[in-house]
């Protein structure tokens, strides 16, 4: 048991690791958007209330957008979309 403790002692540092970097990838495209699609960063952030959780929102993968994330969307030309899947959000249309 202890060699299993070890295991899930190290699978949880690499687990936050990985996390850490995710989240700062998250962090940059979000910034590289708003330099692109002002109104939309806006929007995001007026309904998530912060950056953080806006840009990790943007970065993970939805069922919503085909499992694509936003960018993805966004590529596909989905900016609609997007912004409506934030607008159902805030009225608590998951």
């Amino acid at each position: 048991m202890s060699e299993d403790l070890g295991l899930i002692r190290e699978l949880a540092e690499r687990t936050k690791r990985a996390n850490q970097v995710w989240s700062v990838e998250a962090l940059d495209a979000f910034d590289k958007l708003e330099g692109m699609d002002p109104k939309l960063v806006k929007k995001a952030l007026e309904f998530f209330g912060n950056r953080e959780t806006a840009a990790k929102y943007f970065a993970r993968n939805h069922g919503r957008y085909g499992e694509m994330n936003c960018y993805g969307a966004l590529a596909a030309g989905e900016r609609e979309t997007i912004i409506e899947a934030i607008v159902a959000l805030q009225h608590g249309i998951f």
